[in-house]
């Protein structure tokens, strides 16, 4: 064999060796997943709070929640909370790859409490319209108060109200103590506010005989008393006279009092309308159609004579109420009218 062939043979040989050593490795096997480090979510929630906790959990793998070592539902990368009562709580999320169980995760929660309802509110329960009082109450130390007077916000935050009741009627004050994690439950109270006693029997009257008056004193729920003796409300009056009554309630007294004139001795039918009399100032004219008046007599409601006039035109009469107006004419005819001066 010549040397040329063979030393062709090394070479190839030795090229084929070169190139099969350069050639690169290829890795692929998929490395393990990143696995979290941490849970996201509120440390410090409050009482009755809505919380979220979260974890980014890696493909293949699974999540398991716990709160203090129970086990929550649910196998997502969220865990939803309503916070029911306060304190320090753990929350923990244990992670299960294929076949490895991974050491769990931690978080440390402190839930805050809603404030305690207040104290009762001291102040008084019944008074009288225009009158201001202070109302108070107690809470802990860094809270304030939420007062309302009717679901009205007032705009003290302290632990006492002053309020001048303009409204009469049953009233409702409920104050709240607030903390950093809002209010907390109410407590109420109910005012009376009384009006101070306002009395008008009315007008001085007149009745006719055998007619009745009410007389009603208002003030409903207060305390009478009449001249009469009686202590209700209303009474019943047919006899002339002067009435009084006496209102009493929580916040002060009033007095009133009526002349009632009841007409007697006079017939109320006897009317007229064939008398006209008409009246100017403290001057009345009388006249009958087709007659010629003699006399004008001026009664009260009583029956008596007030005055008598004689052929004139106009009567001077000065007294005022119920007057009665008697015509007499050169016939002798009486003609009678009722009139109000």
């Amino acid at each position: 064999m010549s040397m040329k062939p063979l030393l062709w043979m090394l070479l190839f040989l030795t090229n084929s060796v070169s190139a099969f050593v350069q050639v690169p490795v290829t890795d692929t096997i998929v490395p393990p997943p990143e696995f979290p480090e941490i849970i996201t979510g509120s440390q410090y929630p409050c009482e009755g709070e809505l919380s979220y906790y979260t974890c980014d959990i890696p493909i293949g793998c699974q999540a398991n929640w716990f709160i203090n070592s129970i086990p929550q539902s649910g196998q997502a990368d969220t865990l939803e909370v309503v916070w029911w009562q306060p304190g320090s709580f753990e929350i923990s999320m244990q992670l299960s790859c294929d076949t490895l169980l991974l050491q769990p995760l931690t978080l440390q929660v402190t839930v805050s409490p809603l404030p305690n309802p207040p104290t009762a509110i001291s102040g008084e329960d019944s008074t009288c319209l225009s009158s201001t009082h202070t109302y108070s109450t107690q809470v802990n130390e860094n809270e304030t108060c939420q007062w309302k007077v009717n679901g009205i916000i007032q705009p003290s935050d302290s632990a006492f109200i002053s309020y001048t009741w303009i409204n009469s009627g049953i009233h409702e004050i409920e104050v709240r103590a607030i903390n950093e994690c809002g209010p907390g439950n109410p407590v109420f109270l109910y005012v009376l506010v009384d009006d101070w006693p306002v009395v008008f029997l009315g007008n001085d009257t007149t009745l006719f005989d055998g007619e009745t008056l009410v007389l009603d004193a208002g003030n409903q729920g207060a305390g009478y008393l009449w001249s009469t003796g009686e202590t209700t409300q209303t009474i019943l009056v047919s006899n002339s006279g002067s009435y009084w009554v006496n209102v009493t309630n929580g916040c002060g007294e009033a007095t009133d009092s009526i002349r009632v004139e009841v007409i007697t001795d006079m017939n109320q039918n006897i009317a007229h309308p064939e008398l006209e009399v008409t009246l100017s100032g403290d001057y009345l004219t009388a006249h009958v159609n087709l007659h010629t008046i003699t006399t004008v007599e001026v009664w009260d409601a009583h029956g008596r004579l007030i005055s008598r006039h004689n052929s004139s035109e106009k009567y001077y009469i000065p007294q005022k109420g119920i007057l009665i107006i008697r015509a007499t004419t050169r016939e002798g005819k009486v003609f009678s009218k009722i009139f109000i001066k």
